[in-house]
């Protein structure tokens, strides 16, 4: 198999990989329950312009495939998404999400930083939630895949939307775009010579997607793909899929639950490093035998207007601690490292809409 061939296969399964990160919204009406079943039905492409607050899917002409799309509930803090062949975990607290994991009958994906999916709820119209993310992985067993970029999830307006057979008002229009570099190689492990420009294909999504507080899940979704090697475009796709207001209630009644929340992490020992310094233009992490200690840089050109936060994650997606702080009496924060089990963290730092990364390790 040549190795065009093997990007577009892999980059196929990553289509439905990325799918899957905006559709949990940290509202108690959206909140997945553990064995939520709904199918999605897969219609014909139908383009909606930005410039509009009135979208018609009236005559959107079904292709005669459909797929479900299933929920579990693992534990106090770990979502797990079935749909399409595939298996993705994020993990969330309180009202923070983040995609940890990707896996189907070809390859496995992990995420060594992971995205922020979302954070403190819906962002209001034209805000944006920025972050990065670095997956990496083996295809087949024996290819060693990474897939890095970066992920907004933004509310783009509201207005009515129309469907074969409902029209609803106030529903909530939110688009989730996703650039990113693939890296597949022939080797169990990537090369250094592997991550130069020759080597690496452009991955650009564009999804849009339609909710409304009554009903749990997206009634609407459209997909833009488009895959660019060396500044030529090699294929583009699109696909709309519909899950329609009577199929929801059919298939997850009226009564929906309130969102699980973990407030407090799980007891556990460990021992920390000595003591680490990271230095970086915006903040300095200080990590020595019982704290990871955030100092904050918000007199300098990084400055959030009033707020920055704090999300510690361990390499399953769980989120171990979340934090706002007000940067106009706060300026450092300090995380307890006693109840943190050994393993590899990455801290999110975010002020407006940037976020920056920083990993590290307890042990």
């Amino acid at each position: 198999m040549t190795m065009l061939k093997r990007y577009l296969i892999i980059l196929l399964y990553i289509s439905i990989f990325l799918c899957l990160y905006s559709n949990i919204l940290p509202l108690s009406v959206h909140w997945p329950a553990n064995g939520d079943k709904v199918t999605k039905t897969h219609y014909e492409f139908v383009d909606m312009p930005t410039d509009t607050t009135v979208w018609d899917f009236s005559h959107a002409i079904e292709t005669g495939e459909s797929h479900d799309m299933r929920w579990l509930n693992l534990g106090d803090s770990l979502l797990v998404r079935i749909e399409q062949g595939s298996q993705s975990t994020y993990g969330y607290r309180n009202d923070t999400i983040i995609m940890n994991s990707y896996e189907n009958a070809l390859f496995g994906m992990y995420g060594d930083i992971a995205p922020i999916v979302l954070s403190g709820g819906f962002p209001c119209t034209g805000d944006s939630i920025i972050s990065h993310f670095d997956f990496s992985g083996k295809y087949c067993g024996n290819n060693a895949v990474r897939f890095s970029g970066v992920h907004i999830v933004k509310s783009l307006d509201s207005g009515t939307l129309i469907l074969p057979n409902d029209t609803l008002a106030n529903v909530i229009r939110i688009r989730q775009t996703v650039n990113g570099v693939l890296n597949v190689s022939p080797h169990a492990y990537l090369m250094d010579d592997e991550d130069s420009q020759s080597n690496q294909l452009q991955h650009s999504i564009i999804f849009d997607r339609w909710y409304s507080q009554d009903f749990k899940y997206e009634l609407a979704e459209n997909i833009l793909n488009s895959y660019i090697c060396t500044g030529q475009v090699l294929q583009q796709s699109s696909a709309t899929y519909l899950c329609s207001p009577d199929e929801q209630e059919l298939s997850l009644g009226i009564q929906y639950q309130d969102p699980p929340r973990n407030n407090s992490p799980i007891n556990g020992n460990s021992h920390t490093q000595g003591c680490s310094i990271h230095p970086d233009e915006n903040f300095f992490v200080l990590i020595d035998d019982s704290n990871i200690t955030v100092t904050f840089n918000s007199s300098g050109a990084w400055n959030s207007n009033g707020q920055f936060s704090l999300i510690l994650s361990d390499s399953l997606g769980r989120i171990w601690s979340s934090q706002t702080l007000n940067n106009s009496s706060q300026y450092q924060v300090s995380i307890p490292t006693s109840g943190l089990p050994t393993g590899n963290y990455v801290l999110y730092v975010s002020a407006g809409e940037e976020t920056d990364t920083y990993k590290l390790q307890i042990k």
